[in-house]
């Protein structure tokens, strides 16, 4: 078993049926419009205001805020404030949430 901080950018590791990562967006950027599939989807904000958009529906967070989003459900993540929005997400389901979250590679390539 490996300890790790929660701020560092990319995966927290992955199980059988859950897995988990932490993004950095800078001001201005997206993850992508996307579902996770059957998994279900928490998501945790560290630093910065984030907006997530669930199902059309915008939802300001805070840092210390969270959302969680069901399966099949479309979602954005967006940092429309001046600063970089760190936030971790976990996804769970019977595939580890292996569906289509984009969240640590996207991040990472326009980090």
């Amino acid at each position: 078993m490996e300890i790790m901080s929660a701020r560092r950018q990319g995966s927290l590791g992955k199980g059988a049926k859950i897995k988990g990562g932490c993004v950095r967006l800078a001001p201005g950027k997206s993850v992508g419009r996307h579902s996770t599939g059957t998994g279900e989807e928490f998501i945790l904000v560290l630093e910065g205001v984030a907006t997530a958009v669930v199902a059309g529906k915008e939802n300001r967070l805070n840092a210390k805020d969270c959302i969680f989003i069901p399966s099949e459900t479309e979602h954005d993540v967006f940092n429309h404030s001046k600063e970089d929005l760190i936030y971790v997400y976990f996804v769970a389901g019977k595939d580890g949430g292996a569906g289509n979250a984009p969240h640590a590679t996207k991040a990472k390539a326009e980090g």
